[in-house]
């Protein structure tokens, strides 16, 4: 068996299981919201608006998916880099995350040309960055409790000076004859990127966290909008998110987070228990559906770019 063929074969397995694993979880998601103790009255234009930030943030993830392959000098298309990142949504629900990546690397050398290891190393940065402005967004907030805003600032824009240390590290192994061959495939990332990928990724929490925001405001329409609340729902969504991630084995961090994301509801954001479980659970079920969204639309314009380029091929 080629190479070739065994990475189709992986591809389309991994997504296929990806999948069962995704309808399991929908399947899991809407029973419990079914058996709810409390009585379901949503505002179903909130639910929607939540549904709109979660699928508006995932785009912002492609985006950044692009910018990250510019700072290689990997040119791709944003619907080329819209249809390999959401093929690959599928294949993470399988436990490890690693097989996401994989599927998301092999898609993109196999349709795109462009070397696996380049996905790769913007796979590492991508989640370096989402890792970094969730942490830094975690450690602010408790910051802001105390209202330290010197230790707020420097713990915020960290994130934007972490990548110098890095690309010196980088650098340095590079030149180093003992790594050199360890390194020699690793780029440096230029600061001007680095700026713009860390501002879409704070952006994207922000999403993240006005539209837990407005799950909450489904059960009480009638409450005062206070801004201190988006920061609060942005930093439990943060948080939670970290705490799924660092759980490897899990798909997607699914579970562990819903369990962080409810207690933070009832402590930091006073929802009572019964309702912010609903949200917990609603909120990982609308990302799904955001999630599977991007994929059908990626279908759609897969099968669009295939007939673009078969009519460029008979036009050459």
């Amino acid at each position: 068996m080629n190479l070739e063929l065994f990475r189709k074969i992986v591809r389309i397995g991994g997504s296929l299981l990806g999948l069962c694993i995704f309808l399991f979880l929908v399947y899991d998601g809407l029973n419990k919201l079914v058996k709810t103790s409390t009585p379901l009255e949503f505002s179903w234009a909130f639910v929607l608006l939540a549904f709109a930030l979660f699928f508006l943030s995932y785009l912002f993830h492609m985006v950044n998916y692009r910018i990250i392959y510019k700072s290689s000098h990997q040119e791709v298309s944003i619907a080329t880099t819209i249809v390999g990142y959401s093929f690959s949504f599928l294949p993470k629900y399988i436990p490890g995350y690693i097989w996401g990546y994989y599927s998301r690397s092999n898609w993109f050398e196999e349709k795109a040309k462009i070397p696996n290891r380049y996905s790769w190393h913007a796979s590492a940065i991508e989640l370096l960055v989402t890792v970094l402005t969730c942490s830094s967004i975690w450690m602010g907030y408790i910051f802001t409790r105390n209202k330290e805003f010197i230790w707020i600032y420097l713990i915020l824009i960290t994130p934007f000076l972490a990548i110098i240390p890095i690309n010196r590290c980088i650098t340095f192994f590079k030149s180093y004859s003992r790594t050199e061959k360890w390194f020699r495939n690793i780029d440096t990332v230029p600061y001007r990127y680095w700026l713009i990928i860390t501002l879409i990724s704070y952006f994207q929490r922000v999403l993240f966290g006005i539209g837990l925001w407005a799950l909450s405001y489904t059960f009480s329409p009638t409450d005062f909008i206070n801004p201190q609340k988006f920061l609060d729902f942005t930093y439990s969504f943060a948080r939670s998110w970290l705490s799924g991630f660092l759980a490897i084995l899990i798909p997607n961090g699914l579970g562990v987070r819903e369990i962080v994301l409810n207690e933070l509801l009832v402590e930091v954001n006073n929802i009572s228990n019964n309702v912010s479980v609903i949200i917990s659970t609603l909120s990982r079920l609308l990302m799904l559906f955001a999630e599977f969204g991007w994929v059908i639309l990626a279908i759609f314009m897969n099968s669009k770019l295939k007939k673009q380029e078969y009519t460029e091929s008979i036009i050459e």
